[in-house]
């Protein structure tokens, strides 16, 4: 600003010009910390300034709600309140002061929030498979940069809410008998105080179970129209299962009533007094299996079973001991027979009236058959491997859940072990 002093006196008048500058404002800003954890906080900032007519405090990015730079006195102090972050952030603060001649000075604090540590999630399981009377799973869970952790399972057969857990330990759980196969999936969530989760998960799988069945069934939604698999002929102990015996086989259908008529044909191995016999047959339920005599099986031979719809509309069953060379043959509206390599005809044995329409399921099974009204009770076979699994639909989806466990009196007497690829093995336990 400019002033004019005027003097006057008996000599006269004088006049001076005078200009006045006004001081240069000062700024000073400051943090009570210039780093927040994940949490949030509050962050106490203090303003001040000298030769200041005017203030103003600004974030970036915005603080609060309003104007932003506001208005504030030039020497105070203001309460920032930092949330909850899940990432790391930062703001700038610039305290401004200004004279009323528009000189101005700034002063700027930048404060930090951290990121919250990303939690981590680890589970393990003593087993992932059981066997479909069910069976005592050990698990095992450990979660880091966590405050909150939980264990579930689906299906949920947990007694009560699922457990909720500390973050690292261990929990026993009994998985229950199945009867239809059954997978079963535990998650554990491991949770941060910003909500962040990490979660880890592990399968128990079950097979299914049956009075008289063991091995696999395929289900399809649209008819099957062929199956294969190929074996080896188990040698029984029939010292420890002196009058039992086991049929190893492959069928369509017969796996419940919308999967239709059970077709068949394989072979059975048989302990009668203490003695191996083998033999071929092919069956069509409801009737009893129907055998090809004079066809000669030993232990360790190949064995091949196929049941197909052929060309002209028939079904066909083959069950061929690879090794000999020899087939046991079965036309629907035809007859049954027994055929050499080589041979595109067979003599017929017997009449084969009767006709199919197909199923949806496809089977590869060891089982205790009927006879004579009863149940037999299951030969000491060992283990058979089913390899060369074919069918009309994809077995890609195959797995340890459609299998089925041949259980009497809650003891699990022949079981599945998992497939691979295209072969699987069953095995005697009882």
């Amino acid at each position: 600003m400019t002033y004019t002093v005027v003097v006057r006196g008996k000599g006269g008048t004088a006049r001076r010009t005078v200009k006045v500058t006004a001081p240069q404002p000062t700024a000073v800003l400051t943090l009570g910390t210039a780093t927040v954890a994940y949490s949030g906080d509050v962050v106490h900032l203090t303003y001040s300034s000298t030769y200041a007519t005017s203030c103003t405090l600004a974030a970036d990015p915005a603080l609060w709600s309003g104007a932003n730079p506001a208005r504030v006195s030039c020497n105070g102090s203001y309460d920032a309140n930092i949330g909850l972050a899940t990432a790391a952030r930062s703001w700038t603060f610039t305290f401004t002061a200004a004279n009323a001649a528009g000189r101005t000075a700034t002063s700027t604090q930048t404060l930090t929030q951290t990121a919250p540590a990303v939690p981590t999630a680890s589970l393990t399981a003593s087993a992932t498979t059981v066997h479909s009377t069910g069976g005592l799973v050990h698990l095992t869970y450990t979660g880091t940069n966590a405050v909150t952790c939980s264990l579930s399972s689906s299906p949920t057969f947990v007694i009560g809410a699922n457990p909720i857990t500390n973050c690292s330990g261990t929990y026993d759980v009994t998985v229950p008998s199945a009867y239809g196969g059954r997978t079963t999936t535990f998650t554990f969530t491991a949770a941060n105080g910003a909500g962040q989760t990490a979660t880890s998960t592990q399968t128990v799988v079950q097979p299914g179970q049956s009075s008289n069945w063991s091995g696999y069934i395929e289900y399809s939604s649209s008819t099957i129209t062929s199956v294969s698999g190929t074996w080896t002929v188990p040698r029984l102990d029939c010292s420890k299962t002196p009058n039992a015996g086991a049929s190893e086989w492959v069928g369509i259908g017969g796996a419940g009533a919308s999967t239709g008529i059970l077709l068949q044909t394989g072979i059975s191995t048989d302990c009668a007094g203490g003695v191996q016999t083998n033999s071929a047959w092919w069956e069509l339920l409801p009737a009893y299996a129907t055998y090809f005599h004079g066809f000669t099986i030993s232990v360790g031979d190949t064995i091949q079973a196929t049941v197909f719809e052929g060309s002209n509309g028939s079904w066909e069953t083959r069950v061929d001991d690879v090794t000999t060379g020899r087939s046991g043959v079965m036309v629907t509206g035809g007859g049954y027979g027994i055929m050499t390599d080589g041979s595109s005809t067979f003599p017929i044995s017997g009449s084969a009236n009767v006709s199919y329409s197909g199923g949806y399921s496809a089977e590869w099974i060891v089982e205790a058959y009927e006879a004579n009204g009863s149940q037999v009770g299951l030969a000491a076979y060992g283990t058979v491997t089913f390899s060369n699994l074919t069918s009309s639909v994809s077995l890609s989806s195959l797995t340890l859940e459609d299998g089925v466990e041949l259980v009497t009196g809650g003891t699990v007497l022949s079981w599945p072990a998992a497939p691979s690829g295209s072969s699987f093995s069953i095995s005697y336990s009882g």
